[in-house]
């Protein structure tokens, strides 16, 4: 009883090679005789448990129905490339035998393969070269920078006898005239005095001249004493 339980039967052995069957899909990049070869491998796994025919025109008809139906489960599990030339080989009547319906699958599939490496050859020859990278602002900045400091090596003040800038923007030129205008001006009656002097000193009188002063000076006191006795006079 337990031998017949837990032995492994004949129908669940078919069953799983059925259900492996089913789950087939063909992989992207796979090649179609490798898919085929997958279904061979199970598909012959099955073939073992077909009864023996009595007669060679039955068995003749049950192979035939056999491959027309792996011919849809093949077909039914292509990659999605294969899509228009598998919907030919279905609209076919009759329905084309499982080698031929490979073979024009292979011719297919190298097909797609020329057109796929003709297609990258046209996109290398029509992509444009790269465009050239942009310089950052500051490197225009420095750029524009080495520029104006050419410009200012070329300059040179006539004031200070150095290079770099010029006389109107000298800043000793500025500190010069700057310390000038904080000089006070001289008092009008100082420089008057000393211009008097100066004067005084370079006057050059005659001896006549000289008596012609004192006689008016003394006349002049004289003068002045009579008004004096004059207003004291009652």
């Amino acid at each position: 009883m337990l031998a017949k339980r837990y032995s492994t039967t004949h129908g669940s052995m078919e069953y799983q090679l059925v259900v492996e069957l089913h789950q087939l899909q063909q992989e992207p990049g796979q090649s179609i005789n490798d898919y085929y070869d997958q279904f061979c491998f199970i598909w012959d796994q099955i073939d073992l448990s077909d009864p023996t025919w009595a007669c060679s025109k039955d068995a003749q008809q049950y192979a035939s129905i056999r491959d027309e139906f792996r011919l849809y489960e093949f077909l039914m599990s292509l990659h999605k490339d294969f899509e228009p030339i598998r919907g030919q080989l279905l609209n076919r009547n009759p329905a084309p035998s499982l080698n031929t319906a490979v073979n024009k699958l292979v011719r297919e599939e190298a097909r797609l393969a020329t057109l796929q490496a003709q297609n990258k050859l046209n996109v290398l020859a029509i992509t444009p070269s790269a465009p050239p990278l942009e310089q950052p602002q500051q490197s225009g900045d420095s750029s524009g920078s080495s520029n104006r400091r050419k410009q200012t090596n070329k300059k040179f003040c006539n004031y200070c006898k150095r290079p770099g800038h010029t006389i109107e923007t000298c800043y000793r030129r500025s500190k010069s005239t700057a310390a000038v205008a904080n000089i006070e001006p001289t008092p009008p009656m100082a420089s008057i005095s000393a211009e008097s002097q100066s004067s005084g000193s370079t006057i050059n009188l005659s001896p006549t001249e000289l008596q012609e002063i004192i006689a008016q000076a003394v006349r002049m006191a004289g003068n002045a004493s009579i008004s004096t006795a004059l207003s004291v006079i009652p």
